[in-house]
């Protein structure tokens, strides 16, 4: 077994919440991808880091001040997890979202645990990933979904029981 393969075996053992990273592009375009990577960072600022594989054409629309949002999954999200994990220009699923109007490169997913409006402020490449560190602009958390976290394990969905 490849020193590859192992390791990414060795991952698989490790749990993570599935949460969904979306953009507005500069054309108006919805773009986002299924995330696990992400963690609290400091409270002072409020800042969390996400990585993101160097391959992915949304890292063509990102850069330090970039507006980004993240959102945090519930166990019946399953399908938008697999939608976005394997489409980036997600335009055809727009209607999973809602504009603030009141700003409008913030997105809310429905039914998200989570969503989260924030600013990039550093990004590293390192291996095959770019780790984003970003500050915490606004968060909310949607009181009506009594759903559990979405997560990822061992390659596969579940959720906490």
């Amino acid at each position: 077994m490849s020193n590859f393969q192992k390791f990414k075996d060795t991952m698989s053992f490790s749990s993570h919440g599935v949460s969904l990273f979306s953009i507005k592009s500069q054309d108006n375009h919805i773009l986002g991808t299924t995330i696990t990577s992400f963690m609290s960072v400091s409270t002072e600022p409020n800042c969390f880091l996400f990585c993101l594989n160097q391959k992915l054409k949304v890292n063509n629309h990102l850069d330090v001040k970039s507006l980004i949002n993240i959102h945090f999954l519930n166990s019946k999200q399953q399908y938008i997890a697999e939608i976005f994990s394997n489409k980036r220009d997600v335009d055809a699923y727009k209607d999973l979202f809602i504009l603030d109007e009141s700003n409008n490169e913030r997105l809310f997913l429905k039914d998200s645990i989570v969503d989260i409006f924030a600013q990039i402020r550093s990004i590293s490449p390192i291996g095959s990933h770019n780790i984003y560190i970003c500050e915490v602009i606004n968060s909310d958390i949607n009181e009506y979904v009594s759903y559990n976290p979405l997560i990822y394990y061992n390659r596969k969905y579940t959720s906490v029981k």
